[in-house]
């Protein structure tokens, strides 16, 4: 049966993925399963029709079933992957991380690919089955991205203490110099006593 050969190898792809979104939680992996049980379903289905137009007929929708699992596997984790995107985002909104990231931007911009890639599928205006191939590979890249920022985090939050310090060095003397200055108009202020 030559025609299962490339169901079997969707089967393959698709179960380390199911475990890595199955690991992440958050009810993440349901919508993969999902499309598991169908496909599942149909090979059944062509496994057991004796007609051989109806089993090929099967076997290409079980196939795409599959190629949507892996998407949907693909699509959690970049979700997640997104998410801690937009939090490490949020954490130095104030700092200049291209100084220590030095492709932050481009991979901002890979990010902002990912979620346009996904509205898209989202708003039916790209076929998942056929774009399961195209977001392995950005799947990746926004995940070492991700492990950039990560690493990177040491080093933004020296960057944040030195500036806080000197933050705090600008502020206390301008309160010393704020005081000596009450200091000399309160004496010049004051009467002064004959002694």
């Amino acid at each position: 049966m030559d025609e299962l050969q490339k169901l079997l190898s969707l089967f393959e792809a698709i179960e380390p993925l199911h475990k890595k979104v199955e690991g992440i939680g958050r009810g993440l992996d349901g919508p993969a399963l999902n499309e598991t049980r169908n496909a599942t379903f149909h090979l059944l289905k062509a496994l057991r029709s004796q007609d051989e137009s109806e089993k090929i007929i099967q076997i290409e929708r079980a196939e795409r079933h599959a190629q949507r699992a892996i998407y949907d596997c693909h699509e959690a984790v970049l979700l997640v992957e997104l998410d801690k995107l937009r939090a490490f985002k949020t954490d130095y909104k104030d700092v200049v991380i291209g100084d220590v990231i030095v492709n932050y931007q481009e991979g901002m911009q890979d990010a902002e690919h990912a979620k346009e890639l996904i509205q898209s599928c989202r708003d039916n205006q790209k076929d998942r089955n056929n774009f399961y191939e195209e977001i392995d590979p950005l799947v990746k890249k926004i995940s070492n991205f991700n492990k950039k920022c990560e690493i990177a985090r040491e080093e933004l939050n020296k960057s944040i203490r030195k500036d806080n310090q000197k933050n705090r060095l600008v502020i206390w003397g301008i309160i010393v110099t704020l005081l000596g200055t009450i200091g000399a108009f309160g004496a010049w202020l004051l009467p002064k006593t004959a002694g």
